[in-house]
């Protein structure tokens, strides 16, 4: 502020008042001295032209009010931050790390979320354009005024500290040192989520639409045969995207985590190398919905997704009309397939897509098969069974997504039926 002659004037006025006012109090302390052994601390003195003795009392000067203000010192209080902070929560994607996590505070009057490291200290500086706003100083950058926020359920824990002119801690009052936020029950300001993609692919609500995603159930396939090489997927969800060129499939279960790599989904472990990515968590599964949620690199953003169960129309076992001719020995048996003679043998495995069908005989094509590249209808022969008096092959049949499977027999000269099942002791009848 610049200073005017009416502020100079003043301002003179006020020092020659003060000025006289302090030789007053010095002149009538000289001539109120009492005589004092000078063992005792007094001050003895001769003034000019008088014939006395006088004592100087330091006690009454030391405590003289301009002396004391010269010793005052200021006193300093933290401020009051408990309405101005809000927690958004903590960084929950299951690969964040256990011991420092990351937490997500906001200011008030702000659209801004920080994010900050739990149990360290946290530096804050005010915004210079608006009058009790405080800032989140940026990384490296130390202030006075500090915090360490400790995290608890959906509560966080604050401890807030200063330094004052001579680098003393203040912590007081301890209302302002100590105090706790609940985590608000407003959702966290998604600034910046438009600029969330994964490969050339923005993250939204549409996501999981975009990549064609289906989930049809178990695969029934894998939990009947049992093999070794693919023990790891038996018992879980068989999940089906599409990559742009074809289909491709995942195995999970609740908990499994997926990331994008190379144009497709991968169940991961998560740990260090994932928490780079977006990652894709299996958050709830139940008889008619399969619950996601994908987070953004940083865990500040997160898209819940609801993937319904999928159904597929019941296969027509009449579209190829097996029917039973004969047999040339106990294994090998002629049947008739859309009116074309073949033989077949008791443990054959028959797949059908479209209006065809081929023999699983080779490893090749088993591999083809359980990875999805050799979609379709597959009939696993397991032998002969009487059946109301009849010799027929049996066997079992998965529909092609592999999340249904249904007990069949072939029969001599009537054609294959699913009107099958098995009784407590393993013998096939004909249901009613």
């Amino acid at each position: 502020m610049m200073l005017r002659p009416v502020h100079l004037r003043f301002i003179n006025l006020v020092l020659g008042i003060s000025f006289i006012i302090l030789l007053i109090i010095l002149l009538t302390s000289l001539f109120e001295i009492q005589d004092l052994p000078s063992e005792e601390g007094s001050l003895n003195c001769k003034l000019k032209g008088k014939s006395f003795d006088q004592k100087i009392d330091l006690d009454t000067l030391f405590s003289s009010p301009f002396y004391t203000l010269q010793k005052a010192q200021v006193s300093f209080e933290l401020p009051d931050l408990r309405n101005l902070l809000f927690f958004y929560g903590i960084n929950r994607r299951p690969d964040a790390p256990f011991d420092k996590k990351l937490l997500f505070i906001g200011i008030k009057g702000t659209q801004d979320v920080y994010f900050v490291r739990s149990d360290e200290p946290v530096y804050l500086t005010q915004d210079p354009a608006i009058v009790n706003r405080w800032l989140i100083a940026k990384d490296g950058n130390t202030t006075p005024l500090w915090a360490i926020f400790s995290p608890s359920g959906n509560k966080l824990s604050v401890s807030l500290f200063m330094h004052d002119e001579k680098k003393q801690v203040v912590d007081k009052p301890d209302h302002l040192h100590h105090f706790i936020l609940d985590e608000s029950q407003n959702a966290m300001p998604r600034v910046g989520i438009e600029n969330w993609f994964i490969d050339d692919v923005r993250v939204d609500a549409s996501l999981l639409l975009k990549q064609k995603a289906q989930w049809f159930g178990k695969d029934e396939f894998l939990n009947e045969v049992g093999i070794d090489e693919y023990e790891e997927y038996t018992d879980k969800e068989r999940l089906q995207f599409f990559d742009g060129d074809s289909n491709y499939y995942c195995y999970v279960t609740e908990g499994s985590c997926l990331i994008f790599e190379d144009s497709k989904w991968h169940v991961v472990d998560p740990d260090e190398d994932t928490r780079k990515l977006s990652v894709l968590v299996v958050r709830k599964i139940d008889d008619k919905v399969l619950s996601f949620d994908i987070w953004s690199p940083d865990g500040k953003f997160k898209i819940s997704y609801d993937l319904p169960k999928s159904h597929k129309p019941e296969f027509d076992p009449s579209r190829f009309n097996i029917r039973l001719v004969g047999a040339r020995s106990k294994k090998e048996w002629i049947v008739t397939i859309a009116g074309k003679r073949t033989t077949l043998n008791v443990d054959d495995w028959l797949l059908f897509k479209g209006d065809g069908w081929e023999k699983i005989s080779t490893s090749e094509q088993l591999d083809a098969y359980i990875r999805g590249d050799l979609p379709g209808h597959l009939l696993i022969l397991e032998g002969t069974e009487k059946i109301s008096n009849d010799t027929c092959l049996v066997g079992t049949l998965f529909d092609d997504t592999r999340s249904k499977k249904t007990p069949v027999a072939i029969q001599p000269f009537h054609g294959w039926s699913k009107e099958f099942s098995r009784d407590s002791n393993g013998k096939g009848k004909k249901e009613d």
